[in-house]
């Protein structure tokens, strides 16, 4: 019996050894496979036999050592901070790259800085308001003007075919994401079936690692493995791999009418809070297909996007509702702010936009009807004006809301007809001015009809209203007859032969007023040509911020994922002294069943 016992104990160490040494040879074969993780074999005492007993213990023989388990080497501690960190540089490189990208496209174009451009137009008017009545420099006036809208909507263009073009990468993390979500519930299948019976499925476990590993750096993923070895995956606190079924998101328009594709689940809802914005502290700044989401933004970005100040809507019988405004602030600072490209479309709409209505509004003036007539000498019992706007619908509104086109004091061009109301900057679907008609009475009690010219004012509900960097174009009357340029003097204001000197001085002035800051949240003013400055600087602030961010993750990361490697990691040198010491441990099992089998033969020869 004892002799029997002894072989036993041998096979099952030349089994245990022979285990060994294939998952070391098995180690050593992936040595350079990605996401492999080494594997080491537990080895356990067989039972015992009692071959008797007494009174203080059992006289048992042992049977051997059998293998318990062939286990990867992980840190799941490790795992779950590179997965965390991982989705944070990428988020971050995103930033960076589209900060970069916008940088290039608004400070050159076609190697001429926009900065340039814009002094161009200052240029230009400084040389027309020395020689006013001179078509040449009106007509240089207008071909600078019109040079300027061009660059200024060919950066506009850039920027939201950029913006768009992020959808396709949008659609590529969507697909890619499902598929992870997709391999990983197959490979939770097949894991539980192997390991249903006495094995590990290690090899399986590592490809659905490296699937983790890769799904983290698109969202922030939470995750738990369930007795039965599935391992079941929440995105953004949201289920997607569950235990017989994965809950794919997809992609679908924002809103009728956009390019702009959103990632929703199948519910419809949200994949992201993109109003939460992004922060560290609270790990909202985690994976790489929230970044472009939120580099992209919802829309095309303009200046209505932006609260100021200056804004008329603030301000009710001249006090300014600072709550609302207040208000305004925080939902852009939780949307439009947080969007890298939209933001910075808006502020250069902002820029155009100042510059363009403030050209328009020296060259035809806007004031209340009431100072206009009063100024012509004329009075009226009118309250309420009818007329039809610019969509083709009768409206009538009371008179002291609307503003009407300053007569008295609006220069006209030095055509032969003295052509009023020429604006430079147009919008492409609505005229600058409706005509309507009010009755008045003059000092000597004389009444009559007159005409007035209602301003048909930008409505944010309604893009084609307003004087945005897309709807801009010039206006065409002035460029195919630049004499019609309303610069000279009105009858009112010195005739028809003399240039309106207070035009153009106002002309010249509007370069040097501070007219707003670049968002609502500095508090330094600027000028036009210094806007566009602090714009760019602003951006290659957050640029290099956001690239900061990035290489401190990669460098962050390169470090956890070392510290996983030294953990987990195959080294063949370690793998190869295993190796022979496993031989050796075969060889001796080997040589030990070999003795006890010339035992049991010399006793059967004996025995015979």
């Amino acid at each position: 019996m004892s002799l029997m016992t002894s072989l036993s104990t041998g096979v099952s160490g030349l089994k245990a050894a022979q285990t060994a040494v294939n998952t070391t040879a098995h180690n050593l074969a992936n040595v350079n496979t990605k996401g492999y993780s080494r594997q080491d074999v537990t080895n356990v005492d067989k039972i015992y036999n009692t071959i008797g007993n007494s009174h203080i213990s059992y006289s048992q023989v042992g049977l051997g050592s059998e293998v318990a388990c062939i286990k990867q080497t992980r840190n799941v501690f490790f795992d779950k901070a590179y997965r965390l960190e991982v989705g944070r540089k990428n988020f971050y490189d995103v930033q960076s790259e589209a900060a970069s990208e916008i940088e290039n496209l608004m400070g050159e174009m076609e190697g001429v800085q926009f900065q340039e451009t814009i002094s161009d137009v200052w240029n230009s008017i400084q040389e027309l308001t020395k020689e006013p009545d001179s078509i040449v420099k009106r007509t240089a006036f207008i071909n600078t003007a019109n040079t300027f809208m061009l660059r200024a909507q060919d950066i506009y263009k850039q920027l939201e075919s950029y913006q768009v073009n992020l959808n396709t990468q949008i659609q590529a993390s969507v697909d890619r994401i499902n598929q992870i979500g997709d391999k990983i519930h197959d490979l939770n299948s097949q894991i539980v079936r192997y390991e249903s019976g006495s094995e590990n499925a290690n090899d399986y476990r590592d490809q659905r690692n490296l699937l983790l590993d890769e799904l983290s750096q698109y969202a922030s993923i939470t995750y738990y493995e369930d007795v039965d070895g599935r391992t079941l995956v929440n995105i953004e606190g949201t289920q997607f791999v569950g235990q017989d079924h994965v809950y794919e998101m997809h992609t679908e328009p924002l809103n009728d009418g956009t390019k702009m594709l959103n990632a929703v689940w199948g519910t419809g809802n949200p994949v992201f809070n993109l109003e939460q914005g992004f922060s560290s502290e609270k790990n909202t700044d985690i994976g790489k297909l929230k970044s472009l989401l939120m580099a992209r933004g919802n829309a095309a970005g303009k200046y209505t996007d932006i609260p100021t100040k200056q804004d008329e809507k603030y301000y009710k019988d001249g006090v300014f509702d600072e709550v609302q405004y207040n208000q305004d602030v925080i939902e852009y600072n939780k949307t439009v702010g947080s969007y890298l490209i939209q933001n910075n479309q808006a502020s250069f709409d902002k820029l155009v936009h100042a510059i363009t209505t403030a050209i328009n509004d020296v060259l035809c003036p806007n004031t209340d009807a009431d100072t206009v007539l009063n100024n012509l000498g004329l009075d009226t019992n009118a309250t309420t004006v009818t007329y039809t706007d610019y969509k083709g619908n009768t409206v009538t509104k009371n008179l002291s809301d609307v503003k009407i086109w300053d007569e008295y004091h609006a220069a006209i061009g030095m055509d032969e007809d003295a052509t009023p109301r020429e604006e430079l900057f147009s919008r492409q679907a609505v005229d600058r001015y409706t005509k309507a008609t009010i009755e008045v009475t003059d000092e000597d009690g004389n009444t009559s009809q007159k005409d007035i010219w209602i301003y048909n004012e930008e409505d944010p509900k309604d893009v084609y209203t307003l004087y945005t960097t897309k709807q801009l174009v010039i206006n065409e009357n002035l460029l195919e007859n630049p004499s019609k340029l309303p610069l000279s003097a009105n009858q009112y204001l010195g005739g028809i032969d003399g240039y309106d000197a207070e035009a153009c001085e106002k002309l010249k002035d509007i370069w040097t007023v501070e007219f707003d800051t670049i968002n609502p949240n500095v508090l330094t003013k600027h000028t036009f040509r210094d806007y566009y400055q602090a714009l760019i600087g602003n951006l290659a602030t957050e640029g290099r911020e956001y690239k900061s961010m990035a290489e401190d993750q990669e460098s962050l990361v390169d470090g956890i994922d070392s510290n996983r490697q030294t953990v987990s990691g195959v080294s063949s040198d370690e793998q190869l002294t295993n190796l022979i010491q496993y031989q050796y441990a075969y060889t001796a099992n080997a040589r030990y069943i070999t003795t006890v089998n010339d035992m049991l033969a010399d006793l059967l020869n004996k025995l015979s």
